[in-house]
């Protein structure tokens, strides 16, 4: 059995992604059974793709596991950060009519040269009250 000190707070995130769906659902009812929270990260095609989202549905519904939402829109903008916050004000619309979105975790994409965290920024500095 675990038992954490009721001081300590684990922030537990799983990044889900084609064809680890399954396992995120496994490890979604292994977290209930041990009274573990946990926020659930899919890409945007999850939610668009009908059996990858039956699959989200059902984690969702497993107690406190969450769906949060990974996001990528700077690097499918290349780079044109205007541009990626209209998409993601879009894009997090719609995932909200799916889901009530809480969590919002960057998929970096680096290698191609964008920075997901640039969404945030107001010219060279971080500011995560850019509202979308």
């Amino acid at each position: 059995e675990l038992r954490l000190n009721d001081r300590i707070r684990v922030i537990y995130i799983v990044d889900i992604d084609n064809p680890f769906l399954n396992t995120a659902l496994e490890m979604a009812e292994m977290n209930n059974e041990y009274g573990i929270p946990c926020t659930f990260n899919p890409r945007l095609y999850h939610f668009e793709d009908d059996e990858m989202n039956s699959i989200i549905k059902k984690t969702s519904y497993i107690p406190n596991q969450e769906i949060g939402y990974q996001y990528e829109e700077v690097a499918d903008a290349k780079g044109n950060v205007k541009k990626a916050r209209d998409v993601f004000e879009n894009n997090l619309e719609y995932v909200n009519t799916k889901y009530k979105i809480k969590t919002l975790m960057a998929h970096g994409r680096t290698s191609e040269g964008y920075h997901t965290d640039d969404l945030f920024k107001d010219g060279s500095k971080f500011n995560p009250k850019v509202t979308v």
